[in-house]
């Protein structure tokens, strides 16, 4: 968001439609301790927000989007990219494409909840959009590097 970048949501996609497209859910970014340090010279004043506790025992932070960020236009927008941020200390900053059952696996593995059972008709639909979309890990280290990849990807000059 900071390099002008858009903001749809924070672990959250809701999905709609036939053909399934996400729909904005523009709530506060959850900083976790270890992004603050990062964060603070892109948000003065990240490290002063009150630190919460979450259910699941982390303390976390909320930092509400800055609204030049957040799309004025709230329909469902198509799904062009999944992007799973990987940081790990000292690794070369890199994105690698992931097939598309690597994809599913992992949105599959993460906090995943589904309005409904799933049908043969919802698969099909999850299946399309996947098929629409590129997938890929970004393996980072430097925040900087990781946005600039991200440009490149979406092809917006960096």
């Amino acid at each position: 968001m900071a390099a002008g970048l858009g903001y749809l949501s924070d672990e959250l996609a809701l999905l709609e439609g036939d053909p399934l497209a996400i729909r904005a859910v523009p709530l506060a970014l959850t900083v976790k301790p270890g992004a603050v340090d990062v964060l603070e010279p892109l948000y003065p004043g990240l490290a002063g927000l009150p630190v919460h506790q979450r259910e699941d025992g982390k303390r976390v932070r909320y930092l509400p989007p800055p609204a030049s960020a957040v799309p004025a236009d709230v329909t469902a927008h198509p799904l062009k990219w999944i992007v799973f941020p990987r940081y790990t200390p000292g690794v070369e900053t890199r994105l690698r494409a992931l097939s598309k059952p690597e994809a599913l696996e992992r949105l599959l593995a993460c906090c995943l909840s589904l309005p409904e059972w799933l049908t043969p008709e919802s698969v099909e639909r999850l299946v399309a959009l996947l098929r629409a979309a590129e997938t890929h890990e970004l393996a980072m280290a430097s925040l900087p590097e990781a946005v600039r990849a991200l440009q490149a990807l979406i092809g917006r000059p960096t």
